[in-house]
């Protein structure tokens, strides 16, 4: 199952994410008895609101979850695991950030590392949920780096709709599928 869950700043997407990922993860232990409840995390700490911010989310989701930190590489960690594996990758947009900023990737590189993420997944029979922000909801930014940046990740966003299973949208902590039912 590929999922795609997105939503402003602060809206609860993170926390639905984890809670779908928990669910995927109880209905695939009856299979896969030996299957992990992956949390992906792309975040960097760079400074200490940042490092109080990811502490704050491994000390809440519990042991349960087995956290790899990777800022690029996420191709790698979802072809290293194994059918039943459920893995949430928290968040698309600080990998994008990463990979445009820091890499100097472009679109036409970072569309087909995504289509893989998604195809490894699929091969591997490993559950996969990509969370993301919601952005360029407002007045629209005149700064061509962060116009760039936007247009990159609503294409990649566009992207995941269309491969996705199940997309949800969460406002102000309420789910609105858009695609699938959440079962």
């Amino acid at each position: 199952m590929i999922g795609f869950i997105s939503g402003g700043a602060r809206s609860g997407k993170s926390a639905y994410a984890e809670q779908r990922a928990k669910e995927l993860y109880q209905r695939s232990t009856a299979n896969h008895p030996s299957a992990s409840l992956i949390y992906l995390a792309t975040a960097v700490s760079s400074d200490e609101e940042m490092a109080k911010r990811i502490n704050i989310h491994q000390e809440g989701r519990g042991e349960a979850w087995k956290t790899i930190e990777e800022p690029l590489h996420i191709a790698e960690i979802i072809r290293s695991r194994v059918a039943g594996d459920v893995i949430l990758l928290d968040c698309l947009t600080l990998w994008l950030n990463f990979a445009m900023f820091q890499q100097g990737l472009i679109l036409k590189q970072l569309e087909p590392i995504l289509l893989n993420c998604i195809q490894e997944a699929r091969n591997r029979q490993v559950g996969l949920l990509i969370v993301s922000n919601d952005l360029h909801e407002g007045v629209p930014n005149r700064d061509p780096y962060i116009m760039n940046y936007v247009r990159t990740l609503q294409k990649l966003h566009q992207i995941l709709v269309c491969y996705a299973d199940e997309v949800v949208q969460v406002i102000a902590g309420i789910p609105i599928y858009w695609k699938g039912a959440g079962t």
